[in-house]
C-alpha cells in the first residue's frame, strides 16, 4: 500500500480511452486561496463502478449517522437540520 494523500476535492475528471480519469486537488494559499491538481487517479469503468458504489455507500452511512448535511438545490438546509460548517 502507499501512502496516504489528503486532498479537498475533484477538479476534474473525464472518460478517454477506456479510462475513467478523476482529477483530485488540493487548496493552496499563496497568498490567495486556489485549486493544486494533487493527484490523478485512471480506472476502468468496471473500477469506476466499484468506486462509485463504495462511495454511494458512504454517503449514506454518513446521512443516516448526521454527519452529512443535505440541502435543496436553492441551498436551503432540509428540514430539522441545521449547518454545522461552512463546507457544507
Amino acid at each position: 500500500m502507499h501512502d496516504d494523500v489528503f486532498v479537498d476535492g475533484v477538479l476534474g475528471a473525464g472518460f478517454s480511452n477506456g479510462a475513467v480519469r478523476i482529477v483530485l486537488h488540493s487548496l493552496v494559499h499563496d497568498p490567495q486561496v486556489r485549486k493544486e491538481p494533487k493527484v490523478r487517479l485512471i480506472m476502468t469503468s468496471e473500477g469506476f463502478l466499484d468506486v462509485y458504489a463504495r462511495l454511494t455507500e458512504v454517503m449514506e452511512k454518513l446521512k443516516s449517522t448526521g454527519q452529512l448535511i443535505t440541502s435543496d438545490p436553492a441551498g436551503d438546509i432540509a428540514p430539522g437540520q441545521e449547518k454545522i460548517s461552512p463546507n457544507f
